[in-house]
């Protein structure tokens, strides 16, 4: 089978997945009450940060233990843009992917040269130090308390079209696209060159490195993918209402990896 041909096999299998991912949880919430609705929205979300996990661990082979600082960065990002500059929730969450993907690449720069423990142990530190910078620079940060935040509620063209809608059955509305999206993106990715090159390092980087791979940059570029999805996921995630350290506990990330 042809290259062209394969490509197009992937990227019809990534659609399908993605349509169907989309319909069953839309399905799935018809049949349930607010509560459930809030539960299903928090499964999509957290299917991104997974997601992230998957491209960077799966794909690229490194370990991290800080998804959820970096879904804090997004969080927070999205927070401040909306209450500070007063900016749409929509465009929140597209700067917090850039700030985030920002983020990761600093990181990736830091960790480019560590492997195995080594980067765990890094990543972990951030884990545990975003948590302290939020508390210590209160007056700015809120603190404990975190940042409640308004993102409005659904559009009139959305309830003229399907009805009313609560702020659960709304929150889903949000994160289920994302989700999808994330989804049909990591699928294709994983079969594209750089996923490819991705799993070159993973497997062997000595062998990788004397095929002429970057290894430095391919690290570096894997970390700033998987951040921009963990940010996305992050400012989804303080959708709720709310954005602090109770939200984004250390814990998180320990359990994003074991979902992963």
């Amino acid at each position: 089978m042809s290259k062209v041909k394969t490509h197009k096999v992937i990227g019809f299998r990534s659609t399908r997945l993605a349509i169907i991912f989309f319909v069953f949880i839309i399905l799935l919430s018809m049949q349930f009450g607010p509560y459930n609705q809030s539960q299903l929205a928090n499964i999509s979300t957290l299917l991104i940060a997974v997601l992230s996990i998957t491209l960077l661990t799966g794909a690229s082979g490194q370990i991290s233990l800080g998804q959820g600082a970096i879904m804090a960065v997004g969080g927070y990002s999205s927070a401040l843009l909306v209450t500070k500059l007063e900016i749409s929730m929509w465009l929140a969450f597209i700067l917090a992917i850039f700030i985030s993907a920002l983020f990761g690449l600093f990181l990736g720069l830091a960790a480019a040269r560590l492997s195995g423990p080594y980067l765990a142990g890094t990543t972990l530190v951030m884990a545990l130090a975003i948590p302290s910078i939020a508390i210590r620079f209160e007056s700015f940060f809120s603190g404990d308390i975190g940042i409640s935040v308004d993102y409005g509620y659904p559009p009139n063209w959305l309830t003229n079209l399907i009805g009313e809608i609560s702020i659960e059955e709304w929150s889903l509305y949000v994160a289920l696209p994302f989700a999808a999206l994330a989804l049909f993106a990591v699928l294709n990715l994983s079969n594209t060159r750089s996923g490819r090159t991705w799993r070159a390092v993973r497997d062997n980087e000595v062998a990788a490195s004397l095929a002429g791979i970057n290894i430095a940059r391919t690290k570096v570029i894997a970390f700033v993918c998987a951040s921009a999805l963990a940010g996305l996921a992050g400012a989804i995630y303080g959708f709720r209402g709310l954005v602090g350290p109770s939200v984004y506990p250390t814990d998180l990330s320990l359990t994003l990896l074991t979902a992963a």
